[in-house]
Parts: C-alpha cells; structure tokens; sequence
C-alpha cells in the first residue's frame, strides 16, 4: 500500500473549470499527480495517451461519468488501477421531458452503467445526486459513493461596498437554467434591472427591455456582479449543487432558486425556495429586497469551505488503498 505522499495520481479532464481546477490543485498538494487533457476519444490517438499516461501511477481521477470516464474505467481495469469519477449533475439525471441527462440516450446509458458499476469510487456533490444514481442505475454501488460537496474560497468570493437594485443569474444551458422563467419575472417586474451572464444559443427570445445578456466573463469579472448585485436566480430544473449559486451568496446575493437538487441544499433557510410560479416569485423578490444578506454568506461559508473538500478528498483518496473500505466522515451524517 503506498504512502499518501507516494499515490501517484493521473488526473484526466476535458476542460479545466473552475471546480475541476480547485480539485486538480488540492491533489497536487498532497500526492504526485500528473494531469492530461482528453476531450474526446474519436480520435484513436487518445486512447494511448491515455495508456501512455496510466503507467506508473496508482489511481485515475476524473470528473464527468462519460465517454471519456468509461475508456478510464475500463483501462484502470485491466491495468488494475484504482478509478475516481465525481459526478456533477448532468451525469445523474434523467428529464426526457427536456431531453438533459446521460440516462437519456440509450448508449450513453450503457457507458455510464458500467462506469458507475466498476469504478472504485464515486463522488457526488449533493445527496440528491446519490440518491438519482441509485434509482436510474438500478444497481447496488450505494457502498462506493460519498457525498463530497464543491468548496469555495470564501476570501475570493467575498462582498462588495455597496449592493444595487439588480436580479442576476447565471448559467450557460437556458432551458435547464431556467432562462424562461427568469424573463417572465423580468417581464412582470419592467422597474427592475435584471442581468443574465453565460447563456448559450439563440437568445431573441428572452429578450425584454429591462435584461441585459452578457457573455461568458471569467471569474474576477463576475465576482463585480455578484457584488453589485442584490438578488440571485436560479430557476433550474436540474441542478448539481450550483457553484454560482453558492459563490453569489458569498457575495452576499440573496438568493430565490427552484426547489430542485442542490439549490435546495445551498439555500435551506437563507434565502426563498419556490416553484415555477411566476406570482410565487414576486412574492419572494419583495420578500429578498428585505432579507438579512449576510446570512446567505455565513451558510455557504459555513457549509461548503474548501478546506473541507480538500479534506474529505485527501480521505476518501488514502482510503481506496486501505483494502477499499471507506469510514463515513461526521460531516457526512448531515448531508445523506
């Protein structure tokens, strides 16, 4: 069994977000990590850059249980490696109603089946994700996943000098973010200003007078938003535990989100939950313009520090070569 300062460690990914980086620079803090890039394995290349990249390490971590997930856990099979794949959301779900999820189509279904059933340990990051597993999987893994929720830096993610009448959102996939929902509110309220940042596609139909779309930015420009703004959004009808969200509440937005997944977990009693009720919503916008916002901090920063997920992965890491039982953390009591 090797020391935690000598598990070495092949870290595969196919775009180095934000959370996904947070994850690669914890790892590299406490084991000999080696990182590589794969967005696809179409090209045949790939799959011995991946083999190339397996020798000489004792473990595979991933993020995303997909096509690139299943090459690495049937890899780190036959080479007997040991695999971590954390799951964020999309690779939980199953909405045919809105066509998002991995369970969706058929092959892609298989794929994920046989990550989930050999992979030797998955992470999710919010309970709800654990529990979506478990009942579109239809198999007994329950003893190899832990809920192990993102961190965030609450130094960085910190408030402003002075808060505006703004409502933000923030996402990428309007539909699944709910875009819709946050132009019929923009519509019901033409005093107020509204901002959406990130969205994807065609656009003209969220378009009213009173929202401004902008564009992807990076993070030291959206942490000037999050600032700015007074309220946070997010409507979404499938969620991980939203990193916007919980960076928006470190900046003391006071959020309104939908009673789904990990939105119901970052807000709890720090802001308003609802349905997809437009006068549901105005009633929670007045009720936020009044809300404590500083509790909306002290919840994230409270629950979600990074300084806990650099621990429970640290943990859960040494334990895979521990004859691959896992102790529950404390922590995890609150969460499941």
């Amino acid at each position: 069994m090797p020391e935690a300062r000598k598990i070495k460690i092949l870290f595969v990914y196919s775009h180095l977000q934000s959370f996904v980086r947070s994850d690669l620079e914890i790892l590299q803090s406490y084991f000999g990590v080696k990182k590589l890039r794969i967005t696809t394995f179409k090209n045949p290349l790939n799959m011995f850059r991946l083999l190339f990249g397996m020798a000489n390490v004792h473990l595979i971590y991933t993020w995303f249980a997909g096509t690139n997930a299943f090459f690495i856990v049937l890899f780190s099979i036959f080479l007997r490696k040991r695999s971590v794949v954390v799951v964020g959301g999309y690779d939980a779900a199953y909405l045919p109603e809105i066509n998002y999820g991995i369970f969706v189509n058929r092959w892609r279904r298989v794929l994920v089946r046989f990550v989930y059933k050999h992979a030797d340990l998955i992470l999710v990051v919010d309970p709800s994700l654990k529990r979506e597993l478990l009942e579109n999987t239809k198999l007994k893994i329950e003893d190899r996943i832990r809920v192990v929720p993102t961190g965030y830096d609450y130094n960085f993610w910190r408030p402003g000098s002075k808060k505006e009448d703004i409502i933000l959102t923030v996402g990428n996939k309007p539909l699944v973010k709910g875009l819709d929902t946050f132009c019929q509110l923009a519509k019901e309220l033409p005093e107020k200003e509204f901002i959406a940042i990130g969205f994807e596609g065609k656009l003209d139909e969220y378009m009213t007078d009173n929202i401004k779309l902008i564009p992807f930015i990076p993070q030291n420009q959206l942490l000037k938003f999050y600032q700015k703004a007074k309220i946070f959004c997010l409507f979404s009808r499938h969620e991980g535990l939203p990193n916007v969200l919980c960076e928006a509440m470190l900046c003391e937005c006071v959020p309104i989100g939908t009673k789904v997944n990990g939105i119901i977990t970052a807000i709890g009693d720090a802001g308003f939950l609802v349905n997809r009720d437009i006068k549901e919503i105005k009633d929670a916008v007045k009720k936020a313009m009044v809300f404590d916002e500083k509790k909306c901090r002290e919840r994230i920063k409270r629950l979600f520090p990074l300084e806990k997920r650099r621990k429970e992965l640290v943990y859960y890491i040494n334990a895979l070569f521990k004859n691959n039982i896992f102790d529950t953390l404390p922590e995890q009591n609150a969460l499941d």
